[in-house]
């Protein structure tokens, strides 16, 4: 079965954000994510839905 499309439209434009700003690992992005927005990715997404 093929996922549908419209779930990973965002994955490359992200991809090369977070090569553009430097980030190695998940665990660094994630914790500055929260630090700037006062969230985490995962809230975030919540609140997005919401």
């Amino acid at each position: 079965m093929t996922p549908p499309k419209e779930k990973y439209t965002n994955i490359v434009p992200s991809i090369c954000l977070i090569d553009a700003l430097g980030y190695t690992d998940q665990s660094h992005l994630i914790n500055d994510f929260k630090n700037m927005l006062g969230v985490t990715p995962k809230q975030y997404t919540q609140l997005k839905k919401d």
